[in-house]
């Protein structure tokens, strides 16, 4: 009787076991088989309402969050993503967004500047430029170091000196003396040499001008220092070149 009711059980379990198996590969082939993993490098970014769910109130913590987020995207399953095979537009929207849970912080900048904006594909280039210069107007004076990340994406990257031009107005507009000389010259001195002299001599008229009359109210030349009294000089020698030219000078008014 005891070996009969252990026959039984020995069958019923062999059934329970059929009977999942028979589901699962039921539940497979007819539901799993369509589910494909997603391999969206860039999705779109949560909208603001998420991103404040997810803060749970706290607008730092999901900075970070979604910043750690936007700088491993891609790199899953083992794999490295080419920054060229990144939707660069949908980036763009990722930076725009999480850039508004702290406009202060420099992390998605710094991410944008100097990992996205290393792409294969230099027109990609363009977005990131954008997002600098929209970053760096809402407190020109504190960020403008992502004025310089751009001209130096728009110069040396994509080779297009008409996107730095602006860029160099900017800079030489700021009524602050901790921009550092050098950056308020780096645009003139970098398209004279592209052959674009007219600009770079105005450029150059309007920081002599601001510097001469900062030494005039300041009256402290020797204290910034060797490097600045060296491009101030330079500064004079190339405004000189140009008015030691009387043709080149009456093509830069003209052109003025």
């Amino acid at each position: 009787m005891k070996l009969f009711k252990q026959i039984n059980n020995i069958k019923l379990d062999s059934y329970v076991v059929f009977l999942l198996f028979f589901l699962q590969f039921a539940t497979w082939f007819l539901i799993s088989q369509r589910i494909k993993p997603d391999f969206t490098i860039t999705p779109l970014p949560p909208s603001r309402i998420e991103m404040d769910i997810a803060s749970l109130g706290d607008e730092q913590f999901a900075y970070r969050m979604y910043g750690q987020l936007l700088q491993n995207a891609g790199d899953t399953f083992g794999e490295t993503v080419p920054l060229k095979d990144y939707d660069f537009n949908k980036l763009e929207q990722w930076f725009y967004a999480v850039d508004a849970l702290s406009s202060k912080s420099e992390y998605i900048p710094s991410i944008a500047a100097f990992y996205y904006g290393q792409s294969q594909n230099t027109e990609d280039c363009r977005y990131i430029i954008k997002y600098l210069i929209d970053h760096a107007d809402k407190n020109p004076v504190g960020q403008w170091r992502w004025y310089m990340e751009a001209i130096y994406l728009g110069s040396y990257r994509m080779k297009d000196y008409e996107i730095v031009k602006p860029l160099a107005e900017k800079i030489i507009s700021l009524n602050n003396k901790d921009v550092p000389l050098w950056a308020k010259t780096l645009v003139p001195f970098m398209i004279q040499r592209q052959g674009d002299v007219c600009s770079a001599y105005e450029m150059l008229i309007k920081i002599n001008e601001k510097e001469l009359q900062e030494i005039a109210n300041d009256n402290v030349l020797s204290a910034k220092g060797g490097e600045y009294n060296f491009l101030l000089k330079l500064i004079s020698e190339k405004i000189q070149m140009v008015k030691n030219n009387p043709e080149l000078l009456a093509t830069c008014l003209k052109n003025k």
